[in-house]
């Protein structure tokens, strides 16, 4: 797959941090924007050094890249009704290379406009490049159109070394998933690549004696299914907004690994950090694990309720433990779950890697837009750790979308 970079994606530097051993695609029109940029008076000095760099690096690089031919672009823009701009220049030149050399290109882009248009108005498959704050916007997995013809090759029986599924034609990290779908928008097959290979899903349906028999709901659950089951992945995220299923998902395979003497036990971790703006109701008695009961409630709602959690608390299978008592705690075989993880800041999840010990996990979940407090918005854990450890053999993540809750649940989106 065929990598083409419009302006925002090249100042941004994606030409450089993506790495591949095949020429570049950039258009005309954004080389002159570059240029334009660079001699501008009412730009940042610090975006027209950027322009600079990009063009200095193009200069000293001749054969990185390929300017693609124009000829016909506007003509088409026109008969297919659409603005003379300079956005839809790029992405109808890099549609028109697709068509005119039978390939498939990959568009970069650091605008969001342009990411939503390349896909639904070019039939372009786009990516979304953003340096520094890309981790809202990787989702563990990437959505491809493909042509029959694209598919059929892509099944084709080859020598391992020259078989389309053992090439990373779409630039995917190492865990990122993979959903191939045709042209009309069903879903064909999904994958996850593992540094060497395109591999299937492969998951089980779970049945635990609390939640009954549990089953992915949605294509997004299949991949979180995939991710929680593969045991050589260690340190797992789940994030999504209300409802979408992260304890939901997560809870079942903890007990259902405990069950199966997989794994020993599963500590809850908990930030004790009250919902932003609510009351204090004070301090709460008694013992550490009476302490932290409220915040392990979500596990009880899971289990049949509180009596069920003190029984597993009772028979060691569950510990309560909270962020602040974790220094010099180390765990085996064991599943350390971290729920509410918006809440945490980088030193935090450092804190909690570092208890991982041999044949344990780390289990992490949370929504970005549920933060409680303002440090964790300029220093957030999560987003962090997805940003630092995407494409490493031992992390995997998956964004989950739909809410499953209930269709009245979901209508708490209708108040943002």
């Amino acid at each position: 797959m065929t990598r083409f970079f419009d302006t925002s994606a090249l100042l941004n530097g994606a030409h450089e941090t993506l790495i591949d051993p095949n020429p570049f695609l950039i258009s005309l029109t954004s080389l002159r924007e570059l240029e334009n940029i660079k001699n501008s008076g009412n730009k940042d000095q610090q975006v027209k050094f950027k322009a600079r760099q990009v063009l200095l690096y193009l200069y000293t690089n001749p054969s990185v890249y390929i300017v693609v031919d124009h000829t016909g672009t506007e003509e088409a823009l026109i008969s297919a009704g659409f603005p003379l701009t300079n956005d839809n220049r790029i992405m109808m030149e890099a549609s028109n290379y697709e068509v005119a050399n039978s390939l498939k290109v990959l568009f970069y882009t650091s605008d969001l406009s342009c990411h939503f248009l390349a896909l639904n108005q070019f039939g372009l498959a786009s990516k979304l490049y953003l340096p520094h704050v890309s981790t809202s916007h990787y989702e563990g997995y990437l959505r491809v159109s493909i042509t029959d013809d694209e598919l059929a090759n892509f099944y084709t029986e080859l020598p391992e070394e020259e078989s389309p599924k053992a090439k990373n034609q779409y630039h995917l990290l190492t865990n990122e998933y993979l959903i191939l779908e045709n042209m009309h928008g069903s879903i064909v097959d999904m994958y996850r690549w593992n540094g060497k290979e395109h591999k299937p899903l492969d998951y089980q349906t779970i049945k635990t004696p609390y939640m009954g028999t549990i089953m992915p709901a949605n294509l997004e659950q299949k991949l979180a299914f995939d991710l929680m089951q593969n045991r050589d992945i260690k340190i797992k995220i789940l994030t999504g907004k209300f409802g979408t299923g992260k304890d939901y998902i997560m809870l079942a395979h903890a007990l259902d690994l405990i069950k199966q003497e997989k794994m020993r036990k599963m500590v809850w971790i908990r930030n004790g950090v009250k919902v932003k703006n609510a009351a204090d109701i004070g301090l709460l008695p008694g013992p550490a694990d009476d302490k932290m009961m409220p915040y392990a409630m979500p596990i009880a709602d899971h289990v049949g309720g509180k009596e069920n959690l003190l029984r597993l608390i009772d028979e060691e299978k569950i510990e309560l433990e909270n962020l602040g008592a974790l220094r010099g705690r180390s765990w085996n075989d064991t599943i350390i779950y971290c729920s509410e993880a918006e809440n945490l800041t980088k030193e935090h999840v450092q804190l909690l890697i570092g208890r991982v010990g041999e044949g344990s996990e780390l289990w992490m979940n949370g929504d970005y837009r549920q933060v409680d407090g303002k440090v964790f918005e300029t220093n957030n854990g999560l987003m962090t750790a997805i940003d630092r450890l995407k494409g490493r053999e031992l992390f995997g993540y998956v964004k989950l979308q739909k809410t499953e809750r209930s269709e009245t649940a979901a209508l708490a989106d209708c108040l943002d």
